[in-house]
């Protein structure tokens, strides 16, 4: 149990390759489906990752705040930062 308190959220897009990109290389077309995900992490005070989670590129930081703090297990909060991303 982290009772550190301290927790820095941020995100990261990422590009997921799939059918369309092989598509593109086989046959040199541009598809206009494109596949991104966000990948949220909570680092603590001592600079590990101790939470993350995979959701759509719509997701903000914010709206997983509470998944954040469960899978860090982090009994109460004296600084929480963290960007609208």
């Amino acid at each position: 149990m982290d009772e550190s308190g301290h927790l820095v959220i941020d995100s990261t897009g990422i590009k997921v390759f799939g059918e369309s990109e092989w598509l593109e290389t086989k046959y040199g077309k541009q598809y206009k489906r494109k596949a991104w995900r966000k990948l949220h992490f909570g680092i603590n005070s001592k600079g590990f990752i101790v939470s993350r989670i995979m959701t759509t590129h719509l997701t903000d930081d914010r709206s997983c705040l509470d998944a954040h703090l469960k899978q860090a297990d982090v009994t109460k909060v004296k600084e929480l930062i963290a960007d609208a991303g």
